[in-house]
C-alpha cells in the first residue's frame, strides 16, 4: 500500500529548500549545502528540512530549552508575571536575528537556530550564578556557559533513544563557542579555528542578543522602580535619568510622540522600547550592508578570513548603548531588589554545591554515576548549572539549606 502522505503532491521537499537558498540567499550567506556537517553521519530521515531548520527544531524540542523558562535574566521571576526570563530572552533575540539576517540575505534558520540556543548553558541567577560557580570550580577550570551550552548539545541532551547529544551542525556549535558580547566570552575548543571568524550569522546572533537585553532590560528597569516603596518619586527620579540618556534623545528624533509620553505607562514604555529596537537594528542593518559592501565581501571564506567582525551598528549607536549599558549596571542590576535576589541565589548555590561536594550521595543516581570518571567538583557544578531557579531553590528546601530566606516567593 502506497503510504497517505505520498498522495500529496504538492510537498516541499528538502532539495527544493537548498535550491531557493542557492538563489534567494547572498554569496556570504551560509546556505545549508555548503555546511561542514555534523560530527556524526545520520541518515536524511525526513527529507522536508534543511540542516539548519533540523538544528533549530532539536533545540526547541530540547530539556534544556524548556528549562529557560524558569531560569532567571536579571530581575526575580516569583514578583511579577512579565519580566524577562532566560526563555523568553532567547526568543526575542532569535526574532531580532531573522529580521537583520532576512534583510542581509542571510540565512535566517542558522541564525535562529544559534539564537535559540545561546542561553542552554546558562546557570541559574543569571550571571551572578555563573559567577558563583567560577569561582566553586576554580581548581577543575571554572565554569563557562558558553562551553556549557556546547557540553549540553553535544553529550547530554538525547535526540535519538540511547544516543547523547542533538549533533548539530558545525555552524551552530561554531556559534555558540563563539559567541561573544560584552557579558559573555567565547571558550576556546580544539575542534573550531580560533584564527578564523564566525559565519555572518553568528556574528548577528551576538549583535542582536545586545540588542535585546538592552532594550527589555531597560523596560523592566522602568517597572521595577514603580515597584519601589515611595513609587511616586521613585519613578519621578527614574523617568528624569532615563531622559537624559543620549539614546532616549535618539529615540525622541526617530518618534517625536515620545517627546511628551508619560514613560511609567505601560502603553507608551513599550513605544519607547520598540522604538529603541526599531532603530538601533536598522543601524545593525545599514552599517553592515555598508561594511560588506566596503569590504568587498562575496564569499563565506571572504567573511571567515576577514581581519574583523562586520555585522555592527554605527559609531554613534555603539556610543549610545555603551552609555546604556552603564546606566543599566548602576541604576538596574546594582538596585536594591536585585542585590538581594542576588546574593540570595549566590548562598543557596555555594550551599548546595558544598553539600554535595561533603555528600554526593545527596546526588541523584545517574549524576553519582558521573562521579567515577570526572572530579567531583566538575560533575557538581554542572548538575547545578543545568538547574532552574525554581528546581535549585527547591533541592536547597529539601536539604535543609534555604529555611533562612522565608521571603524567597514574595
Amino acid at each position: 500500500m502506497t503510504p497517505f502522505y505520498q498522495y500529496n503532491k504538492t510537498k516541499l521537499h528538502r532539495e527544493e529548500l537548498e535550491n531557493r537558498e542557492k538563489a534567494l540567499l547572498a554569496s556570504y550567506a551560509m546556505c545549508s549545502q555548503d555546511s561542514r556537517g555534523r560530527a556524526r553521519g545520520e541518515p536524511d530521515s525526513d527529507g522536508y528540512r534543511t540542516l539548519y531548520q533540523r538544528d533549530r527544531d532539536r533545540i526547541i524540542h530540547s530539556k534544556a530549552f524548556r528549562r529557560l523558562a524558569y531560569k532567571t535574566q536579571v530581575q526575580s521571576l516569583s514578583r511579577n508575571d512579565h519580566v524577562r526570563t532566560r526563555l523568553t530572552h532567547s526568543l526575542e533575540v532569535a526574532q531580532l536575528g531573522r529580521t537583520i539576517a532576512r534583510t542581509l540575505r542571510c540565512n535566517e534558520d542558522l541564525v535562529e537556530a544559534i539564537c535559540l540556543a545561546h542561553d542552554l548553558g546558562h546557570a541559574p541567577f543569571g550571571h551572578v550564578g555563573e559567577k558563583a560557580l567560577h569561582c566553586l570550580m576554580h581548581d577543575v577550570g571554572g565554569f563557562n556557559h558558553n562551553e556549557n551550552s556546547h557540553r549540553l548539545i553535544t553529550e547530554v541532551e538525547e535526540h535519538r533513544t540511547g544516543t547523547l547529544g542533538l549533533n548539530l551542525t558545525y555552524e551552530v556549535r561554531e556559534g555558540l563557542v563563539k559567541h561573544a558580547t560584552v557579558y559573555d566570552k567565547p571558550s576556546s575548543h580544539a575542534d573550531f579555528n580560533s584564527n578564523e571568524r564566525s559565519t555572518l550569522e553568528a556574528q548577528i546572533s551576538n549583535i542582536v542578543d545586545r540588542i535585546a537585553y538592552n532594550a527589555s532590560d531597560l523596560d523592566d528597569y522602568v517597572r521595577i522602580a514603580l515597584q519601589d516603596e515611595a513609587p511616586q518619586a521613585a519613578t519621578q527620579n527614574a523617568v528624569e535619568k532615563l531622559r537624559r540618556l543620549t539614546i532616549y534623545g535618539y529615540a525622541q528624533e526617530y518618534a517625536p510622540s515620545l517627546a511628551t509620553a508619560f514613560l511609567p505607562s505601560s502603553k507608551n514604555r513599550r513605544h519607547l522600547i520598540s522604538t529603541i529596537i526599531d532603530m538601533t537594528v536598522r543601524s545593525c542593518i545599514d552599517t553592515t550592508a555598508t561594511q560588506i559592501r566596503s569590504s568587498q565581501v562575496q564569499s563565506i571564506d571572504d567573511v571567515r578570513n576577514h581581519g574583523q567582525d562586520l555585522v555592527s551598528q554605527s559609531d554613534v549607536m555603539e556610543e549610545a548603548n555603551e552609555e546604556l549599558q552603564c546606566f543599566l549596571m548602576t541604576e538596574f542590576y546594582q538596585h536594591r531588589k536585585i542585590r538581594i535576589y542576588n546574593m540570595i541565589g549566590q548562598e543557596i548555590i555555594e550551599r548546595l554545591f558544598n553539600a554535595y561536594r561533603k555528600q554526593p550521595s545527596l546526588m541523584p543516581t545517574e549524576q553519582q554515576a558521573l562521579l567515577q570518571d570526572a572530579p567531583d567538583d566538575l560533575i557538581i557544578g554542572q548538575y547545578i548549572a543545568s538547574m532552574s531557579d525554581r528546581y535549585l531553590y527547591q533541592r536547597a528546601k529539601e536539604l535543609n539549606l534555604a529555611q533562612d530566606y522565608p521571603a524567597w516567593t514574595s
